[in-house]
Formats: C-alpha cells, structure tokens, sequence
C-alpha cells in the first residue's frame, strides 16, 4: 500500500513536462528515493532469509538473526 501511495505522490509531484526539466516539488523526489531506498534493504534482507530457509542451513541461525532484524524495521 505505501509503495502505491509513494509512487503515485512522485508521479504527481515529480512530472517531465516535455522540455527536459523536472517540474516537481522537491519533496516527492526525495521521500521516494528515501523510501525505495529502505525498502531495497528490507527487501533484501528478506531474500537473505528466504535463501538461509530454502536451504536449511543451519550453520546460519546466528547470522541469519541480522537479516530478520533488518527486515521486521
């Protein structure tokens, strides 16, 4: 849902309008930078976890514990 709601805002906000200068307001350019940015760290944490579970490693309980912390936030 927020990813929805971020995107639209920067659609809104953040539009070419055919002369090659970025007409938005600032705002919306960096909330979603700033918002894919954790979400890429999030999301990739939970693909660490998937991997570490996919494969039954069990050497990794103490390392995985890190990725599951990164991806509840």
């Amino acid at each position: 849902m927020g990813l929805i709601v971020s995107l639209g805002l920067a659609f809104i906000g953040g539009g070419h309008h055919g002369d090659g200068h970025a007409h938005g307001h600032p705002f919306f350019f960096s909330y979603i930078t700033s918002f894919m940015f954790y979400l890429s760290i999030s999301l990739g944490a939970m693909f660490i976890v998937l991997i570490h579970h996919i494969t039954r490693s069990g050497w990794s309980v103490m390392i995985r514990r890190i990725p599951e912390g990164l991806m509840k936030n």
